[in-house]
């Protein structure tokens, strides 16, 4: 039996939106995924669009709209000037890459992301914030927590990809992924210290940070533990 060909610009339609979110990828390649997840030769329309909006989900083409519709949490990357900017229901962070900055924290009320185009973000005076252009859009969390309580003990070797923010009384910021940062704002810069850690011997909410290097036991400087965000993983 014969195929309806009226079908063919919505699977059409369907094909160039999950492109339009990784145009990094060759046509050939995006294909080469889609086979190794099943959607090969004899395969039904209806398989092959399944999968394109699975992917799509992962690395969606735009992120756009008001705070109060926002329900995952994305991390977007972007060029001139590089940052990773996690976007979720609770907060913006922005990760200046390539440069000694600490990160942004703030609160918004609107995104405007599309793949190739600038990053714009409303903060919530109603100041619009350009951050660069998006490179690509990524899924990090389905259901995201405003925030964790604690990650003691947590290793190093088993952090793989994950990255949190730890906000310390004093207004100091710091960055735990395979590395520790640690952002101090003084009066006309940031002073930035990087560490290779072991294990978060301390890492709560109200409790001193403590960490175990290499070389010993580490109290960071700072004070309590006010908020740990999770911010990518």
């Amino acid at each position: 039996m014969s195929k309806d060909p009226a079908r063919i610009p919505a699977v059409l339609a369907e094909l160039q939106e999950t492109w339009e979110g990784q145009p990094e990828l060759s046509l050939a390649t995006l294909f080469g995924i889609l086979a190794n997840n099943g959607v090969g030769w004899g395969s039904e329309d209806e398989d092959l669009v399944r999968q394109l909006q699975i992917m799509r989900k992962q690395f969606p083409a735009s992120l756009q709209g008001p705070v109060i519709d926002m329900r995952e949490r994305y991390v977007v990357e972007t060029e001139n000037p590089q940052n990773l900017v996690t976007v979720d229901p609770y907060r913006i962070v922005v990760r200046p890459l390539n440069q000694v900055r600490q990160p942004g924290i703030w609160e918004y009320r609107h995104i405007k992301a599309f793949v190739g185009a600038p990053l714009h973000i409303e903060d919530r005076a109603g100041t619009t914030h350009h951050l660069g252009t998006t490179v690509r859009i990524r899924l990090v969390d389905e259901k995201p927590l405003p925030q964790v309580d604690q990650l003691n003990n947590m290793k190093q070797q088993d952090i793989g990809d994950q990255v949190f923010l730890v906000l310390l009384e004093d207004g100091s910021y710091v960055l735990i992924e395979r590395n520790l940062s640690v952002f101090v704002e003084q009066r006309c810069s940031v002073d930035k210290q990087k560490f290779k850690w072991v294990k978060l011997a301390e890492c709560a909410v109200g409790k001193e940070l403590k960490v175990q290097s290499n070389t010993g036991m580490l109290t960071i400087k700072g004070g309590n533990v006010v908020q740990i965000i999770h911010i990518d993983a």
